[in-house]
């Protein structure tokens, strides 16, 4: 698995600094598999992050 101080500073460049795969994975200086994994557990994620539907009646 990854480190969890790993993990955030994927997190960090991926969703606060918005900066692509190939470049997160180039500063960080791992395998870009690590990146892509933690960018699609993101993806997998964001419905939780997202606010429930309101229907008005």
């Amino acid at each position: 698995g990854l480190d969890y101080e790993i993990i955030d500073q994927i997190l960090h460049l991926l969703v606060d600094e918005k900066m692509q795969l190939k470049d997160a994975t180039r500063k960080l200086g791992i395998p870009a598999k690590h990146v892509n994994k933690v960018k699609k557990m993101i993806e997998k994620s964001l419905h939780k992050r997202s606010p429930a539907a309101i229907v008005s009646l």
